[in-house]
């Protein structure tokens, strides 16, 4: 689980484009995998890094957005995939909303493949009930993904799988 606060974020993201913030924000979590940390050198007073060498990648990845549903003002706007290095891309597959800033109401919205096609599935915590969205476009399942104005709570990329 990788822990996103969207308030430092945003303000290390004002004047980027999109692209720009996808590019900085695989790279915050790039970082957070490999758990770098720079700390001053006792001996030399240099800067020093330390960092955690990845040996395999994980299938999965969840990211937690640390201001939902604490009532933060500002939220970011999770890309639908995550570049952490040439050969290895991250991309969208569900996502974890609240509807209130209290979090007492969920919706869990994912993209199922059925035999070659593919739909989004949203279940409401309160109601029970599954509303199906269908969708034969992997991108447009993708960006409904994204472009959700709700408050994100828990984001799900997978590895390579577009």
């Amino acid at each position: 689980m990788i822990h996103v606060k969207p308030s430092d974020l945003n303000r290390r993201f004002q004047g980027y484009d999109e692209q720009e913030k996808t590019k900085e924000l695989s790279k915050c979590i790039l970082d957070k995998l490999k758990s770098t940390k720079f700390k001053k050198c006792s001996a030399c007073n240099s800067l020093a890094t330390r960092e955690n060498e990845i040996i395999s990648w994980p299938e999965y990845m969840f990211i937690r957005d640390e201001s939902a549903p604490t009532g933060a003002k500002e939220m970011l706007t999770f890309p639908t995939s995550l570049e952490l290095s040439d050969d290895k891309t991250y991309y969208i597959q569900g996502r974890v909303n609240s509807l209130a800033h209290t979090g007492h109401h969920f919706t869990s919205v994912g993209i199922i493949p059925n035999n070659g096609s593919l739909f989004l599935a949203e279940i409401d915590n309160l109601s029970g009930a599954m509303n199906i969205i269908k969708s034969e476009d992997r991108l447009q399942a993708e960006m409904m993904l994204v472009q959700n104005n709700l408050y994100p709570v828990f984001l799900c990329y997978r590895l390579g799988l577009k």
